[in-house]
């Protein structure tokens, strides 16, 4: 349930989420002893995928999530059926290990405040976009030909 409230769905989505996945996954999976369901790092990157697409709309937030869940499905079945779980394998542990590392610190600081009750806020980290900045050529209308 607490994945659901960070994903910014209802709590009770948690526990519905829940429930399809193990039933898939004890008829079609492989392995006796993966652990199937939701989990941190998929609540997180749903919330900042649809957060602004949703536009604090309730409602359209639960549709867009619902979506997501079925076209990750549908492209999982895909990659089931094509055989690719040989990719997982071409990830290095470090890589790994780097990524849920980030994903628990994101996970702590989201909940600090829940925990705590200090108000916690977001510093503006700027993105892609306020780094990158355009040349002097592409003001003037693109390189000149010598």
């Amino acid at each position: 349930m607490a994945y659901a409230t960070v994903a910014g769905v209802p709590p009770v989505a948690g526990l519905w989420a829940a429930l399809p996945a193990l039933v898939i996954y004890a008829v079609l999976g492989s392995s006796s002893s993966l652990s199937m369901g939701p989990e941190a790092t998929t609540a997180l990157m749903t919330a900042i995928a649809i957060g602004p697409l949703a536009s604090g709309d309730p409602a359209r937030y639960a549709e867009l999530a619902a979506t997501l869940a079925l076209l990750v499905g549908v492209m999982s079945v895909g990659a089931w059926l094509l055989r690719l779980g040989f990719v997982a394998d071409l990830l290095s542990r470090p890589v790994l290990v780097g990524y849920l590392a980030g994903v628990a610190v994101i996970m702590i600081a989201d909940q600090l405040h829940r925990v705590t009750g200090v108000p916690v806020t977001r510093p503006d980290v700027p993105g892609p976009g306020r780094l990158v900045r355009p040349r002097p050529e592409a003001d003037a209308g693109g390189p000149r030909a010598a």
